[in-house]
């Protein structure tokens, strides 16, 4: 029971996130709509703010707290390598975090300092943490490039690999994965160069996620359509999580 309703809720909620994510970059760039560009955080505030906002929010919530349940029991039952376990451990505290972000708009707590930037003002000031800061984002740099190759090359990990049944529809889900984990990579590393930036100018401010990583590619040399090609990408994205969800057997 468990093994087969927490991932199709979790990746389900994620799927939501994501397109939401990209409708409103797309919205931006190819409509010159005023929205701010939403990361994951900001997706949740404009869901929340939708007709019937409070319920959607409230169910999305539920569905991050399942997928991050999920990824944990992971860690500790399923088998896999040390990089992989890790990983699913990374992603557990991520989507709990995102989870209990969701609470606090239901429940209208005060929001304080973007979570990600606090995390890296506190780690500048020493050494130790620099390094750390480092190292992550040459992990979001390997892992964007690993994602571009993985969606470029049509070998996609074995979680995507589960989007669609039928054939024919299957196929077209697996594209569509294609091209969202290629976007999602792309963002990536540019969380993953932004983070370095943040550490060389000692400022905490430049680090962004991904609404602020989409921002940085609008403001960039390819303006708005580069950011619009990635919005469409991530929309992609949701949409292969929601094929994914909805597979025999979601990973």
């Amino acid at each position: 029971m468990v093994r087969h309703v927490l991932p199709r809720v979790g990746y389900s909620a994620v799927g939501l996130l994501y397109a939401t994510i990209g409708v409103v970059a797309a919205r931006i760039a190819f409509l010159g709509a005023k929205d701010r560009a939403a990361g994951m955080d900001g997706s949740l505030a404009v869901l929340f703010r939708q007709q019937e906002g409070r319920t959607i929010l409230a169910v999305v919530a539920g569905g991050l707290a399942c997928f991050a349940a999920w990824r944990l029991i992971q860690t500790f039952t399923f088998q896999g390598d040390f990089i992989t376990r890790v990983g699913w451990a990374i992603t557990a505290i991520g989507y709990a975090a995102l989870t209990w972000t969701a609470i606090g708009l239901l429940l209208r707590f005060p929001r304080g300092e973007n979570f990600e930037r606090m995390g890296v003002g506190m780690l500048l000031p020493s050494p130790l943490g620099r390094g750390a800061l480092r190292l992550a984002a040459a992990i979001l740099i390997v892992v964007g490039v690993v994602a571009i190759f993985q969606g470029v090359t049509g070998r996609l990990p074995r979680w995507l690999r589960a989007a669609g049944q039928r054939r024919p529809l299957k196929k077209v889900a697996l594209r569509i994965a294609r091209f969202g984990l290629s976007a999602r990579g792309v963002v990536g590393i540019v969380m993953g160069w932004l983070l370095l930036k943040a550490v060389a100018t000692f400022n905490p401010r430049v680090a962004k996620e991904i609404g602020g990583s989409l921002k940085f590619l609008s403001d960039s040399a390819g303006g708005p359509i580069l950011m619009g090609v990635v919005a469409l990408g991530l929309l992609s994205y949701g949409l292969a999580m929601w094929a994914v969800a909805f597979s025999r057997r979601p990973a």
